[in-house]
């Protein structure tokens, strides 16, 4: 059976397992505070050019295959995270 606690916001009696007060809403837990959860604008220009970068340097320098794909890839995928920055609300 659950005990009951008093609100502290109103002083009414509420169940042990209530999320909220029945009387006047108050929640028992306060949700946590975020800070930020997204990346800024910046950040995400300079992320897709850190990975344009790498990969060109990857695809004109480092001729093994495996090297040479990969590069090719953050080649095209640099100025799709480039372009998406552009995208973002700030």
């Amino acid at each position: 059976m659950a005990s009951l606690s008093k609100c502290s916001a109103c002083s009414k009696p509420m169940g042990s397992r209530a999320i909220k007060c029945p009387n006047c809403g108050e929640p028992r837990w306060k949700p946590a505070k975020v800070v930020n959860e997204h990346f800024s604008k910046k950040d995400v220009f300079l992320i897709g050019f850190v990975v344009f970068g790498i990969g060109f340097y990857l695809f004109a320098e480092m001729w093994s295959d495996a090297y040479l794909w990969l590069g090719f890839f953050m080649t095209l995928l640099g100025p799709i995270i480039i372009l998406y920055s552009f995208l973002l609300d700030e």
